[in-house]
């Protein structure tokens, strides 16, 4: 007898005890939902952080600024949020600040976006977030240049000759896609000179910039 069974028997033992026999079928779907819940439960415990958020490191601009971080936003759809929000814009796109507050060992990432609220507290200038946020980005680099089709290969179950295959075959100018190695919010890596140097060792001098969401901005390189 294997644990599910085991503990379906149980069931049918607990319900019978307290006058309420229930039917095998019936013991099963109960035992199914105490296994995801005892399973979410796991999740949680593994993924929950194991270092609790101290506010005072977001609300002392000496300490917050070393982990500033930007976000480019489309400035059209986000024109009522950018009200509330220090920000810069760049063509069609507008730069948000955030503070990460992720902690060591965290499975996903934490922040907490900057308003105009923020650096009154602060008291400090966009300029000053702007100087910070290049300064964070530069130093700690973590921009990831790779190209179009290495992308959709670590998104597929495609092999790699399959994919060196399609390499060859393909007939279409080079792409390339910019991003940072957690694959998040990595569009703004444009604004990082040394990420755009890398690019232009690796593409050439002549490529296009074109954002194609929060997450990367793709590179395709000029045919002329």
């Amino acid at each position: 007898m294997n644990d599910f069974d085991k503990l379906v028997d149980k069931i049918m033992k607990e319900f019978a005890s307290e006058g309420e026999p229930v039917t095998r079928e019936e013991a099963e779907e109960i035992a199914k939902l105490e296994v995801k819940a005892k399973a979410n439960d796991k999740r949680y415990e593994q993924s929950k952080p194991k270092e609790n958020f101290n506010v005072s490191e977001f609300l002392d601009y000496s300490i917050a600024c070393h982990n500033l971080k930007g976000r480019l936003v489309n400035t059209e759809k986000n024109r009522e949020l950018l009200k509330e929000l220090p920000h810069r814009n760049f063509f069609d796109l507008s730069l948000i600040y955030f503070v990460d507050v992720t902690r060591d060992g965290d499975l996903g990432c934490a922040s907490i976006r900057v308003t105009n609220d923020h650096i009154k507290m602060w008291n400090v200038t966009e300029e000053d977030l702007y100087r910070q946020f290049k300064e964070n980005m530069e130093q700690d680099d973590r921009s990831k240049l790779q190209s179009i089709i290495d992308v959709l290969a670590e998104g597929t179950s495609c092999l790699q000759g399959e994919m060196d295959e399609v390499r060859e075959n393909m007939c279409m100018m080079p792409m390339y896609v910019l991003s940072n190695t957690r694959k998040l919010d990595g569009a703004v890596e444009i604004l990082n000179n040394r990420a755009m140097e890398k690019a232009a060792e690796t593409i050439g001098d002549d490529f296009y910039i074109l954002p194609s969401s929060i997450h990367e901005t793709i590179l395709p390189v000029s045919a002329a």
